[in-house]
């Protein structure tokens, strides 16, 4: 299987300009340095499951289990469970069980979340670069 940077396919970006409706708007980075500079963790991991979330405070989430490869910043743990919604107007992403992807997650209401907007856009040696330093 092969490595996947949570990363929108060409097909997702112009889905999303042609939908008015979706108002998922994501900031740039300049480099790797600086994205991961506001990232709690950076994991290279394999989705082992996905599932929605629990209470209604949660609508519309999921939270997936990974299990972790590597871990380029944050904590060091086997395996994490980090929420994120599906939706692409909420700037929803989907994990696959068993592809392996590098994941780039912050804190949010005291749990680990990603979302298209945390998605890996530089090369992974660009991220590990910046970890060193």
């Amino acid at each position: 299987m092969s490595l996947r940077l949570l990363a929108a396919p060409t097909a997702l970006i112009a889905a999303a300009a042609a939908g008015a409706a979706l108002a998922c708007s994501c900031i740039g980075y300049p480099d790797a340095a600086t994205q991961l500079a506001e990232a709690r963790l950076m994991v290279v991991a394999r989705a082992e499951w996905t599932k929605p979330e629990r209470g209604a405070a949660h609508a519309g989430q999921k939270v997936t289990r990974f299990r972790v490869v590597r871990t380029i910043k944050g904590e060091t743990r086997r395996a994490w469970q980090i929420a994120h919604h599906v939706d692409g107007a909420t700037c929803g992403v989907t994990f696959e069980p068993g592809e392996e992807y590098v994941v780039i997650a912050g804190a949010w209401e005291g749990r680990m979340s990603t979302g298209l907007c945390q998605q890996a856009r530089f090369p992974l040696a660009h991220y590990e670069a910046a970890a060193r330093r």
